[in-house]
């Protein structure tokens, strides 16, 4: 991720709302970023991620 904001995004996205209430510290922000539903976050260019059906929700609020 390459801005803050766009992991806020990522974060509030309805998929992760439980996650959410969880989230405390960047570190556990990274943790949640190489977990295995969201592993290709970790090598796909930041347009592929909004091209991505799993994110259409997110797309809508960048």
């Amino acid at each position: 991720m390459k801005t803050e904001k766009y992991k806020q995004s990522i974060l509030r996205s309805p998929e992760l709302k439980n996650i959410n209430k969880k989230i405390k510290t960047k570190k556990y922000k990274l943790s949640i970023l190489r977990s295995p539903k969201l592993i290709f976050l970790k090598f796909l260019t930041t347009t592929s991620i909004l091209r991505s059906p799993k994110l259409k929700n997110i797309n809508k609020k960048i």
